[in-house]
């Protein structure tokens, strides 16, 4: 995984202290996180217009995305590598754990559907409820 600086320089956005923030905390905790979470963990007492700005920007450039839990929860998270400004390319499936409230990306990707002709897919989303490995290993 690429150091904090690394994903916004790779990106050509400029390296901020709240942007170097954000991006710091989603590499740290490897989950899915929501706006809330973010704004209540960040040092540098962010307004929640300043993150949101930054969110958007991270999205734009295909370094997060964002999808809705089981909760109805708007979550983001860190795109896998091969996710650009052009296009996210990452739908896989999300798992929510049922003991602790966390989601996470997991690497199984969804497989192609088939899709009538008169239909045209915008978004997939696949959320699955089980319990996540810290859960199991307590």
């Amino acid at each position: 995984m690429l150091e904090s600086k690394d994903i916004l320089k790779s990106n050509n956005l400029k390296i901020t202290s709240n942007r170097l923030e954000i991006i710091t905390f989603f590499v740290e905790n490897k989950r899915a996180l929501s706006h809330s979470e973010i704004e209540k963990s960040l040092q540098s007492n962010m307004d929640r217009v300043t993150i949101y700005r930054n969110l958007k920007s991270f999205e734009e450039k295909g370094i997060i995305h964002q999808f809705i839990d089981l909760n109805g929860i708007q979550r983001f998270a860190l795109c896998q590598d091969h996710c650009d400004h052009h296009q996210h390319k990452d739908q896989h499936i999300h798992l929510q754990c049922s003991n602790c409230d966390q989601t996470y990306c997991l690497d199984v990707h969804i497989p192609d559907l088939n899709i009538p002709e008169n239909f045209q897919i915008t978004q997939v989303e696949f959320m699955v409820k089980g319990i996540c490995e810290n859960c199991q290993n307590k």
